[in-house]
């Protein structure tokens, strides 16, 4: 969206040891105003619960008293954590993979800090010191339930145009709209029989579909990558990672057409292909649990074999041994001999 262009992305650390020290680590300053917005909600037609992810977006205001500093805006998406147990700073944060987490005190302590996927800034000037109220608007276009006004979201514009059909063949609704957030965008179509929702996030496309009549409840979410290996389709032979808006484009025309040429299985399943989709995702959800129990085991253990620490190698190899191959299982055969003849 255009008014985020205003604002500064904290990409690395070297972003937030930036903003830390223009501000001085906001030392000496107050946070004003805290205002959050939950994704979720209730539709106003059917009142049933919005099933997406129930994430908070916050607007944090912090007056300095530095002049060429007076105020400085954040704004934090997907916030996991947010405790403030007081309203004078001293920040300090690191940023990491997944996360970037803003000490609120020389404490470090999480009891008085923020967590969020994202977090962008703003400077500005003397006309936010003083008593406010002053974040009495929101900036972000989350998106409303019923007719929507599709603004500054090249995602959102490829779906409605390849998905075309879905309102056209199938009498389905545009029924809601994340538009452009910071990292998540997503379309949701609806009937008074199953919900399909497109996303892109951090690359990444989705798919899932849920059925709206009670008999088909117990399937849940289900996601549309987990139906081709079923119909005996390479799941891979749409681009669900893509990030170039000619690549998110070519995605998602492939994917709408395997809508089409499944649409039986789509909109008409019988509960045992539905049935069988759920245990193929369950049994991919056990894969992947394994896997990366068995890769964080072996990165574990690295250290404790440098170290001929055989006792805390087998420890930690024991657990996924049955998942072992090669040369890490003749280490542990290695590792239990050493340690039985240190024994005698």
């Amino acid at each position: 969206m255009e008014i985020l262009n205003e604002y500064t992305l904290i990409k690395t650390q070297v972003d937030l040891e930036y903003l830390l020290d223009k501000t001085e680590g906001f030392h000496d300053s107050v946070i004003k105003e805290v205002v959050m917005l939950n994704n979720g909600y209730v539709i106003p037609e059917s009142h049933y619960m919005y099933e997406g992810e129930f994430l908070f977006n916050a607007r944090i205001l912090v007056q300095t008293q530095r002049e060429d500093i007076p105020a400085v805006e954040l704004l934090a998406e997907n916030v996991s954590l947010l405790a403030v147990t007081n309203a004078t700073l001293e920040i300090s944060g690191t940023v990491e993979s997944d996360d970037i987490i803003l000490f609120l005190d020389s404490s470090q302590s999480l009891c008085n800090a923020i967590k969020a996927q994202c977090i962008r800034y703003k400077f500005l000037d003397n006309d936010f010191l003083g008593k406010g109220p002053f974040l009495f608007n929101w900036p972000l276009k989350i998106g409303e339930y019923g007719d929507i006004e599709v603004e500054n979201s090249g995602f959102i514009k490829l779906v409605i145009n390849n998905f075309a059909f879905l309102t056209d063949e199938y009498g389905m609704k545009c029924s809601h709209i994340q538009n452009g957030t910071w990292i998540y965008s997503s379309v949701k179509y609806s009937s008074n029989a199953i919900e399909l929702k497109i996303s892109h996030e951090r690359c990444s496309i989705d798919l899932t579909i849920k059925y709206i009549e009670p008999e088909y409840a117990q399937y849940g979410r289900l996601n549309f990558y987990d139906y081709l290996p079923v119909l005996k389709e390479n799941a891979e032979c749409c681009g669900w990672q893509a990030a170039s808006e000619e690549r998110i484009d070519k995605s998602l025309c492939q994917i709408a057409d395997l809508i089409r040429k499944y649409s039986d299985f789509v909109f008409n399943p019988s509960h045992e292909f539905l049935s069988r989709i759920k245990e193929y995702a369950a049994k991919q959800a056990e894969k992947y649990a394994t896997n990366t129990l068995v890769s964080q085991a072996l990165s574990q253990s690295e250290k404790a074999w440098e170290n001929k620490n055989f006792a805390k190698f087998i420890k930690i190899l024991e657990p996924v041994e049955q998942h072992l191959t090669g040369s890490v299982l003749k280490k542990l055969e290695y590792a239990r001999k050493k340690l039985e003849h240190g024994k005698h």
